[in-house]
C-alpha cells in the first residue's frame, strides 16, 4: 500500500510540473493595458529581446528596451525598410534606438513593406500584436496583443526573424514552417485565412481596418450564402478601395456595425469564428498585405483567448455606431486616401 500510494504521489507530482509548464496564451486589448504588459516583458527578460516592427515611436518602450540593453540584455531592432508616406519618423526613431546602444537594422526589401508587430523574448515568449508601438500618438485604438510560450510556435517566429535579419534568399517556404499555427504573410497568409472562414458553420466576428483581398470578400460571400451570420466591425476611415467590398458584403447580409468616432479606432485585425477559433495578427485583409509584405498572425482555439476576444467583441458592438444604410450612399465610410498601419 506504502509503495502504491508513494507512485500516486510521484505521479500526481509530475502532472502538477507537467501543468505547470504547459504552453500558454494570453490576449491583451488595447486601449485599455497601453504598454503594461510589454514592459512587463521587457523588465523580465534575462538574455535578449528581438522586435520587428513596421513603427515604433513610443519613448516609453524605447527607454524601457535601453534600459534592458544596458543591463546586459541583447536587444535587437528590425525596422520596416519602406513606410509609406514620410519616412522622417523612421530615421528619428532608428537614432532614438541607437543613442540607447540598441542594434538596429532596416529589413528585406524584397517585401513591399515590412508590416509584422513582434516581441521575442529570451526566446521563449512571443507577443504577437495587431498594432504598432505608437502609443504615444494613437492611444486611443483598438488593438490585440496575443502572447504564447508554445514551444514550436516560438522556435519557428525565432527562425524566421534570423532569417529576415539576414536577409536570406530565397525566402522561407511553407514547407520549412511547421508551427501550422501561424500565419505568415507572403508564405501562407491568405490559404490559412480563406481555411478559416470556410470552416465557419455558424458565426463569424471580424475586426477590420481594411477589406479588399478577392479571395477573402469571396470566401466571406460565400459563408454569407451558406448561412453564416457575418459581422465586421469597422471605423470611419480613410481607406477607399474598403468601402466599395464592404458595402458588397454589407448588402449580401453581413452585419457591418461602423463605431462613432468617439469609440476606439479598429485598428484591430482578428476573426472569430463560431466562437471555437480566431485568427489575431498584423495582417489586413488585402492583396498586398497577404501576399507581398512581411507579417504574422495566429490562429487560436485557447479558451482564455476566446474568452477575452468574446467579450470585447461584446462591448464594441454595444458601441454606439453609425446606422450603415446612410452611410453606404454618402462619402463618410470612408475617404479616397491610401496609407498602411
Amino acid at each position: 500500500m506504502k509503495q502504491v500510494i508513494s507512485h500516486l504521489a510521484t505521479v500526481i507530482g509530475l502532472l502538477v510540473i507537467s501543468s505547470s509548464v504547459l504552453a500558454e496564451q494570453q490576449l491583451y486589448v488595447e486601449p485599455q493595458v497601453q504598454q503594461k504588459p510589454i514592459l512587463n516583458l521587457i523588465q523580465q527578460s534575462k538574455k535578449n529581446i528581438d522586435v520587428v516592427i513596421y513603427e515604433f515611436s513610443d519613448p516609453t518602450l524605447i527607454k524601457a528596451l535601453g534600459e534592458a540593453e544596458k543591463r546586459g540584455v541583447k536587444v535587437r531592432v528590425l525596422m520596416t525598410s519602406r513606410i509609406h508616406g514620410n519616412y522622417a519618423p523612421i530615421w528619428k526613431n532608428i537614432h532614438e534606438f541607437q543613442d540607447e546602444g540598441i542594434e538596429v537594422k532596416r529589413t528585406n526589401p524584397d517585401f513591399t513593406y515590412t508590416h509584422q508587430k513582434t516581441f521575442i523574448f529570451d526566446n521563449k515568449k512571443a507577443l504577437i500584436s495587431t498594432g504598432n508601438m505608437d502609443f504615444d500618438r494613437y492611444p486611443n485604438s483598438r488593438n490585440f496583443l496575443v502572447l504564447t510560450d508554445e514551444p514550436q510556435e516560438v522556435k519557428q517566429i525565432v527562425d524566421v526573424y534570423h532569417a529576415d535579419w539576414q536577409h536570406q534568399r530565397p525566402h522561407l517556404t511553407q514547407q520549412q514552417l511547421t508551427a501550422s499555427q501561424l500565419v505568415w504573410s507572403p508564405i501562407n497568409a491568405t490559404s490559412a485565412l480563406v481555411k478559416l472562414i470556410n470552416s465557419a458553420q455558424h458565426s463569424m466576428d471580424i475586426y477590420a481596418l481594411e477589406m479588399s483581398d478577392p479571395a477573402i470578400v469571396s470566401a466571406l460571400e460565400q459563408a454569407l450564402k451558406r448561412g453564416v451570420d457575418v459581422s465586421i466591425i469597422y471605423s470611419k476611415a480613410p481607406f477607399a478601395w474598403s468601402q466599395q467590398d464592404l458595402i458588397k458584403l454589407y448588402r449580401q447580409g453581413a452585419n457591418l456595425r461602423v463605431l462613432e468616432d468617439s469609440a476606439p479606432f479598429i485598428h484591430a485585425k482578428a476573426i472569430l469564428v463560431d466562437g471555437k477559433q480566431a485568427y489575431i495578427g498584423s495582417e489586413n485583409f488585402t492583396t498586398n498585405s497577404l501576399q507581398r509584405n512581411r507579417e504574422l498572425g495566429i490562429i487560436t482555439q485557447q479558451p482564455t483567448v476566446l474568452n477575452t476576444l468574446k467579450s470585447t467583441l461584446a462591448h464594441d458592438m454595444a458601441t454606439p455606431a453609425y446606422r450603415v444604410s446612410e452611410l453606404v450612399s454618402s462619402p463618410y465610410l470612408a475617404l479616397p486616401h491610401q496609407t498602411q498601419h
